[in-house]
């Protein structure tokens, strides 16, 4: 499973129940990626940032269009 995935690939991430938010791939292990989520709060207008390890069934890979 994680041969397709490379460091930089955008992923699908299902932060919160249904909500899925995009992530950038920053390093990955055996087990599981690192990933940098960035979400916009909408209220604040604020990029939150943050680093999290999830496994390779927390996140699918985001389809590029051409």
């Amino acid at each position: 499973m994680k041969e397709i995935y490379k460091i930089g690939d955008v992923v699908d991430y299902n932060y919160i129940k249904g909500n899925s938010v995009k992530a950038i791939i920053k390093k990955i292990e055996e087990e599981g990626v690192l990933i940098e989520i960035l979400i916009c709060n909408k209220k604040s207008e604020k990029i939150l940032q943050e680093d999290r390890i999830v496994s390779y069934k927390e996140i699918t890979p985001v389809k590029k269009s051409i």
